[in-house]
């Protein structure tokens, strides 16, 4: 026996934390619980906003896996291409607290919603039409500073509305019955109206999620209800704002610094006079610690 060989074979005894967390239900509050099992009745569209922690990757996930149990399609889209693993993993978890009344219905998670970041599902479109030498020329530069990276994104735009003119009317081109966006604070508004292109029917759903707080793209501007005219949204935003990823007593000194040191950035901490908690945390014990300049 040796150290690497004890080392391999730990991992393979010690079942690793995801696997565990898996196979508990998903915990959900009862705002939560309502924006997963319901849609608007007029539009189908919803926004909703809320600070990290609040549970809206958690709404997003348990919606698709709800509507998945139903046998509707759905596509559910981020920013970020590792955020897509997290989800189907919230989402396996919510239809733990499905099992009872449906079993076997996680076999659902896979064959109904499809996950995907959102310049991947681009890039397909554009494959599907055969555009892939203009998609190729897009990219062509290795290294974009901020200015050519956005140029691209625009001209990504229309190259995919394009690609969608030529599949529209081609019956292999997948639609989906919902349309789920996370990351919202991170997409720009003619993202959401491409996206909006693949609807099965002008009834189909679409959830947005966002935080402005969390916009490291500069692009929460485009989520102003002047720049979301047209998008199809009807009445205001849903919000979520019991954080639970952050002691209660921390929260009250987090606003504090904001307001004074941040007055003029888009700050989103909960405003809840309800318990804000952290699950399954132990006492919380805070201390002041000086520290230089340097």
């Amino acid at each position: 026996m040796k150290p690497e060989l004890a080392y391999d074979l730990r991992h393979w005894l010690v079942e690793p934390d995801f696997a565990s967390m898996q196979r508990q239900p998903l915990p959900m509050n009862k705002k939560q619980e309502k924006l997963a099992t319901t849609r608007t009745e007029k539009t189908g569209l919803r926004r909703i906003k809320g600070p990290a922690g609040s549970g809206k990757s958690l709404v997003v996930a348990a919606r698709a896996a709800q509507l998945a149990t139903e046998k509707k399609d759905i596509l559910v889209v981020t920013f970020n291409i590792t955020l897509c693993h997290y989800l189907r993993d919230l989402a396996i978890r919510y239809l733990k607290n499905l099992e009872v009344q449906t079993p076997g219905c996680g076999k659902f998670i896979n064959e109904q919603i499809t996950w995907c970041h959102f310049h991947y599902w681009c890039k397909d479109m554009c494959l599907k039409a055969d555009l892939e030498n203009e998609y190729q020329q897009l990219w062509k530069k290795r290294h974009l500073n901020k200015e050519e990276y956005e140029l691209v994104n625009i001209n990504l735009v229309k190259l995919v509305n394009k690609a969608l003119d030529e599949l529209l009317d081609d019956k292999s081109l997948k639609k989906y019955d919902a349309i789920m966006v996370d990351e919202g604070q991170d997409f720009n508004i003619n993202w959401w109206k491409i996206l909006r292109r693949v609807r099965r029917s002008n009834n189909s759903e679409m959830l947005l999620v966002a935080d402005e707080t969390q916009d490291l793209y500069n692009r929460a501007k485009y989520w102003t209800d002047e720049e979301m005219k047209g998008a199809g949204f009807i009445g205001a935003w849903s919000r979520l704002n019991q954080i639970y990823r952050m002691p209660r007593e921390l929260i009250k000194y987090l606003q504090q610094y904001a307001k004074e040191y941040l007055p003029n950035a888009s700050i989103n901490l909960s405003k809840s006079k309800s318990p804000v908690y952290l699950r399954d945390q132990g006492p919380v014990e805070m201390r002041w610690l000086q520290v230089s300049g340097n």
